[in-house]
């Protein structure tokens, strides 16, 4: 447990600030953005700030705060692990259900959770004696961007280490109750407490029967997720359908996403377009501030060697579902190649870069925009048909999105010439 926080020199401070000022200011893709903010002006304000904070953790949430202001998933700051390492969450992952906050999983062997009877569906009324909304708005939004608030909820009861914090739970009866749980009790148990949108392994399957596999991909950051399911297809010997999830997938390497698309296709398929500033010094010492733009791509994704799968598609999205799984889930929907289930995906996509800031912390900012080849912006991708779980659902551990692909694919032909089929009557997934 931290006693006693580290401070940093002004100069440190300031140096930090200054950093972020420029990366953003000259590497930043929104640069309206900036505009509308008076990014030069709101720096200046920061200075003073940033002076008085009292330690490296008021620094970076003072950091976190300035940034969020930006509205960009890919644009925050990270503060440094050896602050966040004694930051915990208990282990209850919360999801937003029916503008409710609802407890979707819990570690059902830690004793805290266990006495008090801490189950999956109840709804966190409060926090602290604060309606949960009202905390959520004022303890936790201010540092994250609100086009991507879904991402703050890990950060809900997170706080300092052997802390205590008190909720009051609703529960299917409709009964209030109030449950204390304290911040990194049972944390030396062997198996970490790990949500959704932290799942690391590379590919999981299930045969949901009738010809129809069920295949979930946690993150693209692995290869193995590749070579996993090259290995899959080739072992199934009759699919009727498929449905791939990338809920909760929140990004990893395009690369690897592709590779996945590679063993969908029977031919190339293009991707998108992007662009990235062009900051040329000439043009300013001209006082010529026009924006100059450099349009990369878009790639092409050739077919896999060895098997591929080419027949009925289902992918499974919804606001998790960031960065490079939204790359995958564009090229899948621009080219007609599956039908998308679900909610629509995080407005989170780009190249992001990354900068090491003084005291250990990270600043990652947004360097791109993708583009679809007709020249529509990639801001997020909506499903062609929308599917969200609702409270009862949790309770009864149901998910009705899983159902629904497995009714789509049992009735192809329909799904697939409403929504799939293309003005030429081409269909993708044949040969």
């Amino acid at each position: 447990m931290i006693t006693k926080l580290k401070n940093m020199s002004a100069e440190e401070k300031i140096f930090g600030l200054m950093q972020i000022w420029a990366e953003i200011k000259f590497n930043f893709i929104y640069k309206d953005r900036l505009s509308k903010l008076h990014w030069d002006k709101l720096i200046q304000k920061y200075i003073p700030k940033t002076i008085r904070t009292k330690n490296v953790r008021d620094y970076y949430y003072l950091l976190q705060e300035l940034v969020a202001r930006l509205d960009d998933g890919h644009t925050k700051i990270r503060i440094p692990k050896e602050i966040e390492s004694h930051l915990i969450t208990p282990p209850v992952e919360i999801q937003l259900i029916e503008n409710k906050f609802v407890i979707t999983n819990v570690d059902k062997n830690n004793e805290e959770i266990h006495e008090q009877k801490i189950e999956i569906g109840d709804e966190i009324v409060s926090i602290n004696g604060i309606p949960t909304h009202k905390y959520f708005q004022e303890r936790v939004l201010k540092y994250t961007p609100l086009s991507v608030k879904q991402f703050a909820l890990p950060e809900l009861l997170r706080g300092p280490e052997n802390t205590s914090i008190v909720l009051e739970l609703r529960k299917a009866n409709n009964k209030n109750i109030k449950v204390f749980l304290k911040r990194g009790s049972n944390l030396k148990r062997s198996k970490k407490f790990i949500w959704k949108v932290n799942r690391s392994y590379p590919l999981l399957k299930k045969d949901l029967g009738n010809g129809i596999f069920y295949f979930e991909i946690p993150t693209f950051m692995t290869e193995k997720s590749v070579q996993y399911f090259k290995k899959e297809i080739k072992s199934i010997k009759k699919i009727k359908g498929m449905i791939i999830d990338v809920r909760y997938n929140t990004g990893g390497n395009s690369s690897n996403a592709f590779g996945i698309i590679s063993c969908l296709i029977n031919k190339p398929v293009k991707t998108y377009k992007l662009k990235t500033r062009k900051h040329i010094p000439f043009y300013y010492a001209r006082n010529f501030f026009e924006d100059k733009w450099e349009w990369l791509g878009p790639d092409v994704i050739s077919p896999c060697r060895g098997p591929k799968y080419l027949g009925p598609l289902v992918v499974l999205i919804n606001s998790y579902s960031a960065s490079a799984t939204q790359s995958f889930v564009s090229v899948l929907y621009f080219n007609k190649r599956a039908l998308l289930l679900g909610e629509a995906t995080a407005k989170c996509t780009g190249q992001p870069l990354k900068v090491i800031l003084p005291g250990g912390g990270v600043l990652s900012l947004v360097t791109s925009r993708e583009y679809y080849l007709n020249g529509k912006e990639i801001n997020n991708v909506e499903p062609h048909i929308k599917c969200v779980p609702k409270l009862e659902d949790i309770r009864n551990n149901l998910d009705p999105v899983i159902t629904k692909a497995v009714n789509i694919i049992e009735n192809w032909q329909r799904y697939e010439r409403k929504y799939l089929a293309r003005k030429d009557g081409v269909k993708v997934h044949q040969d």
